[in-house]
């Protein structure tokens, strides 16, 4: 019988994916440009994780059984091969039981479709995210995802991590540790449990490492692989937004890269170049040469940056790093109010302010009230708006959606939503406090028009956005034009509720509407 050769490498890995494997985090994004090695640093761990603790179970998915086939398993398997010297059906197989020299622990599966199966009994499941239901019933320690910028939220956020419940690893500090480390060390009071209060000021158990003065928690990671594709719920999740200035000031660059931890995430974001050696000869540069058409699509495919622009975007000339800044309120001066009457997933009103500064008129929106039910009328939004502004008020304007003047966002009776505005701060208007359109500006004009507000055509006007007006920025950068210059409507829906609605877009109708009241001349020559 004839041996096959094991030939084995040294596992390379550039810093930021050095930075990948060393986490010790629950939740770790590995976010870079095309051809950076995704897929390569995602091979060492199953092969670290099953070698120590062979009893658990993994998943690797991705968004389809084709693309995790012949994109994400075919480079695993090959460094697996080249790297670690594992052969499939001899170290390992898939799709088939495993043979009877392979180690079991438990049961054997009913069958084995869909899973890789080691020698020394290590298993995987495999799944494709766009039928995550079928993933219901199983549970594994850790779980590895490929390119999931085209993965549902859900699937990910619900489906995944609900799976992510097998218990056998443990960290604490900057270490992992088995289960028989675990009851050895809560045996010899090492580890002891202990009550604490969390941040609601409830009674909260919890393992206490009393040598190193942490806290011990169930570890079962999950390591999402992706390029960029402004997914907004990835954004959100890892922490993205708030440090876009940090990230650009980083990832723009053949040596350096970003890499944060903060709760129980780590976020690597880095650039193609850092993977340069392993391509092609002209790879990357073949690539600037393929997207010189699109600048945006260069910052994101090569140098990683999560927030370029993909195409299409309403705000086309919005960039993040310009308008989004701390805003404060000038005590001195008049507040406005801007209303978008929808109610569903909420109802909206933005703070502006216009600032003079040396010829320059500085709006800014200070503070966005998006309310959700059973807050989300006109009531409530004055309410909210005079608690916080006590005090504080030197001026008052409200208006925005012309539609609001009908009766159809009413507070517990039959009223205008301005007139119930004019209610409840009655305390700081007067006969000229209200200021709403006769109708609806065009989306096609507005398109134009604010766009060439945000590109400096005004060189008098200076959009300023504070980094608290999280729906407002998301609509800035998520909102796409359809074939007419409108919206691209993304309707969701509401697992709770049931309720239908669309995504984007209140937080800018509340936007456009005070750009046309507040500056009327310069709307009136866009004709």
């Amino acid at each position: 019988m004839t041996q096959t050769k094991r030939i084995k490498k040294t596992l390379e890995l550039s810093k930021p994916q050095t930075a990948v494997l060393n986490s010790v985090k629950q939740r770790n994004l590995f976010m870079a440009g095309v051809g950076s090695g995704k897929s390569y640093v995602a091979a060492p761990i199953p092969i670290r994780i099953g070698k120590q603790y062979p009893w658990l179970r993994g998943f690797i998915g991705a968004n389809t059984y084709s693309q995790l086939s012949k994109s994400t398993l075919s480079r695993i398997f090959d460094v697996w091969l080249n790297v670690f010297g594992l052969h499939r059906d001899m170290d390992y197989v898939v799709d088939k039981q495993p043979p009877p020299d392979f180690k079991v622990y438990g049961s054997r599966l009913k069958k084995y479709d869909n899973t890789i199966s080691f020698k020394n009994g290590h298993l995987i499941i495999l799944g494709s995210l766009d039928n995550y239901s079928a993933i219901d019933g199983t549970e594994f320690a850790y779980a590895i995802l490929d390119e999931t910028k085209d993965t549902k939220e859900l699937a990910v956020k619900e489906v995944i991590t609900a799976r992510l419940r097998q218990p056998g690893m443990y960290v604490s500090g900057s270490a992992i540790y088995d289960q028989d480390q675990f009851d050895r060390y809560i045996q010899k009071g090492i580890w002891d449990y202990k009550t604490i209060q969390d941040e609601k000021g409830e009674d909260r158990e919890i393992i206490w490492n009393t040598k190193r003065e942490c806290i011990v928690e169930g570890y079962t990671p999950l390591y999402i692989f992706t390029s960029p594709a402004k997914v907004d719920w990835i954004n959100e999740w890892f922490g993205i937004n708030d440090k876009i200035q940090e990230i650009n000031s980083r990832i723009y660059s053949k040596t350096d890269y970003y890499y944060a931890e903060h709760s129980n995430v780590s976020v690597t974001i880095c650039s193609t170049y850092h993977n340069e050696k392993n391509l092609s000869i002209g790879y990357i540069e073949n690539k600037l040469k393929d997207y010189a058409h699109n600048p945006s699509l260069i910052d994101m495919l090569i140098y990683g940056c999560p927030v370029g622009k993909s195409g299409g975007e309403w705000f086309s000339r919005f960039d993040r790093t310009k308008h989004v800044k701390k805003c404060q309120l000038e005590e001195d001066l008049p507040i406005h109010l801007s209303i978008d009457e929808n109610v569903v997933p909420y109802m909206t009103m933005l703070v502006n302010q216009f600032v003079e500064i040396d010829g320059m008129i500085h709006w800014r929106v200070l503070k966005e009230y998006c309310l959700e039910n059973p807050k989300n009328n006109a009531e409530s939004l004055g309410i909210e708006f005079a608690y916080d502004y006590v005090g504080k008020i030197n001026g008052l304007y409200y208006g925005g959606d012309p539609s609001g003047k009908n009766r159809s966002t009413l507070r517990k009776g039959n009223e205008h939503i301005y007139d119930v505005i004019e209610e409840v701060l009655q305390e700081y208007t007067n006969s000229e406090s209200r200021r709403i359109l006769k109708k609806a500006p065009s989306l096609a004009k507005c398109r134009d028009f604010f766009n060439k507000m945000l590109n400096g055509g005004f060189k008098y006007i200076e959009i300023e956005i504070d980094p608290s007006c999280k729906n407002l920025i998301a609509d800035m950068e998520f909102l796409k034009e359809d074939a007419k210059g409108g919206y691209k409507k993304t309707r969701v829906t509401d697992n709770i509720t049931g309720e239908n609605y669309e995504k984007y877009g209140h937080c800018a109708d509340a936007w456009r509407y005070q750009g046309v009241i507040a500056f009327p001349d310069e709307w009136k020559k866009q004709d």
